[in-house]
């Protein structure tokens, strides 16, 4: 990891280098990678369903799942708004986990909340 000076006033940044896959690749016009700048400020923002499906190729149904994580629900609860069994929301979270180098539902909210979109 490296490491830069930060300009006075201007926020934290935290560079994401992603790897694209299946139809992330072709929105990307054939990039393996993306390279993202975020602002470190942690709020109640999460990043809408297309950005997080072009950000970490994530399915329609596994968006659904972490914008409600987001939102502060429970798996169960989650699991249960979106009329699918636990077990089926478990799996989704772990593909999720996978897709966004995450491990436990806590570091996946934190990345959510630290997304933010860039100020100009």
């Amino acid at each position: 990891m490296a490491r830069t000076r930060r300009r006075q006033r201007q926020p934290a940044l935290v560079v994401h280098v992603l790897p694209l896959f299946r139809s992330a690749r072709d929105m990307m016009f054939g990039a393996e990678i993306l390279v993202a700048a975020t602002t470190l400020n942690p709020s109640s923002f999460v990043p809408s369903p297309t950005i997080l499906m072009g950000l970490f190729d994530l399915t329609p149904a596994e968006v659904r799942l972490v914008t409600s994580l987001g939102r502060g629900l429970s798996l169960k609860a989650v699991a249960q708004e979106n009329g699918i069994k636990f077990s089926t929301a478990r799996s989704y979270l772990d593909k999720i986990f996978r897709r966004t180098g995450t491990n436990h539902q806590g570091q996946l909210v934190a990345l959510l909340k630290a997304t933010q979109p860039l100020q100009v």
